[in-house]
């Protein structure tokens, strides 16, 4: 699950270099590493929930030789589209205190504190994904042979 997300990682890059470039251009410097920590933050956050909505409801994958982007693919619908949109928000929930440490020193006017809260931050996001990564291992070693049968559409 862990190599799935640092897999992840890679294509979500590009934006999180964007969110970069832009606050370069559009926010004081000062403001760039707790933006930064908030969006690492959210992230991994959001890559621990999104390993639970891969287990719980897998996708089946098409037939060998079948179009894997057609409608026969196994989509999974409205309904997981609106799971999803509560895993994110739950996502948001869990990463919204986090995002709060980050910006106390702002609150206080002592940017100084972010060498005490971003790594504060960090640690903390990292240990939330670990209990969502930890969720999802015991969730997987239950389900397997189950999440096979779906997979390969042999329900």
């Amino acid at each position: 699950l862990v190599a799935k997300n640092a897999l992840g990682l890679i294509f979500r890059l590009p934006g999180l270099l964007t969110l970069v470039m832009a606050g370069v251009v559009m926010a004081p410097p000062t403001y760039l590493p707790a933006a930064l920590t908030i969006a690492l933050a959210t992230l991994a956050i959001a890559a621990g929930f999104d390993n639970l909505m891969s287990i719980w409801f897998p996708v089946p994958v098409p037939a060998p030789g079948r179009n894997p982007y057609g409608a026969s693919s196994g989509g999974r619908g409205l309904g997981a589209a609106l799971l999803s949109m509560l895993m994110l928000s739950l996502a948001l929930l869990c990463s919204a205190p986090l995002a709060f440490l980050a910006w106390v020193p702002l609150l206080l006017d002592a940017p100084w504190l972010w060498l005490v809260t971003l790594p504060l931050a960090l640690l903390g996001a990292a240990g939330v994904y670990a209990l969502l990564v930890d969720g999802a291992a015991g969730q997987l070693e239950r389900r397997e042979p189950e999440l096979l049968a779906r997979v390969l559409g042999e329900e």
